[in-house]
């Protein structure tokens, strides 16, 4: 049996490990507000059909804008 102080070749893990440079620099003023919020790579479902209501009800303002024009 190998008696070794680091258990494995790459060396022993620790949570500060892959964390970037500017983190353990700034480690007294944590928790940092923009790495502790939820940031999805895709907007929500929610989030899609309000985009979509919006682009619907603006193009809808468009069209009673041109149609309003044309009535005067």
């Amino acid at each position: 049996m190998n008696n070794v102080s680091t258990p494995s070749v790459q060396g022993v893990w620790n949570p500060f490990l892959n964390r970037p440079t500017e983190l353990t620099l700034q480690q007294s003023s944590f928790p940092i507000t923009e790495r502790s919020e939820y940031r999805p790579e895709v907007p929500s479902a929610t989030e899609q059909l309000r985009i979509l209501a919006a682009k619907m009800n603006q193009s809808d303002m468009d069209e009673n804008l041109v149609v309003s024009k044309g009535n005067e």
